[in-house]
């Protein structure tokens, strides 16, 4: 093998080993001067930073729009129990009037269906609907005379 290597530039064992030794330095160099040039360099290129506040803001977005969606829904139902409580506040308007402009009066039909009201209940009852006059409460026996037990 020596002679082979005789008429090559490879002659000398000895001259070969410094080649290699050199050739490892050099290497040894270039790792060096990656690592330099790589520990020179950001962690995080700026792209990527980009895109991550990107998404960043998308996310922040999309819980905005999703939060201005409730808010929406919370208007339209706002808005529909406003209407509901008009509505209801024109009703007790009616009503109280109707009770004010109808309190004295004394049925004997019906002022819906035009069908007769027959006598019943008492004279602190209701003769359409057999509920006790307000106005009447404080005219009620007690309770104690409704059980026939008074001393007359």
């Amino acid at each position: 093998m020596e002679r082979i290597l005789q008429s090559t530039a490879f002659a000398s064992r000895a001259q070969l080993e410094v080649e290699r030794l050199a050739a490892e330095q050099e290497l040894a160099q270039a790792r060096q001067a990656d690592v330099h040039l790589t520990g020179s360099i950001p962690n995080e290129p700026t792209t990527t930073k980009l895109r991550r506040r990107i998404a960043e803001t998308e996310a922040e977005i999309a819980r905005a729009a999703t939060a201005a969606e409730a808010e929406a829904v919370s208007v339209n139902h706002l808005r529909e129990l406003h209407g509901q409580l008009v509505a209801q506040s024109r009703r007790l308007t009616r009503a109280l009037v109707a009770e004010r402009l109808l309190n004295d009066f004394e049925f004997r039909t019906c002022p819906r269906c035009g069908a007769g009201v027959p006598d019943r209940g008492d004279e602190y009852s209701c003769r359409l609907c057999l509920q006790t006059h307000p106005t009447c409460r404080h005219h009620l026996p007690s309770p104690r005379n409704k059980t026939g037990s008074s001393n007359k």
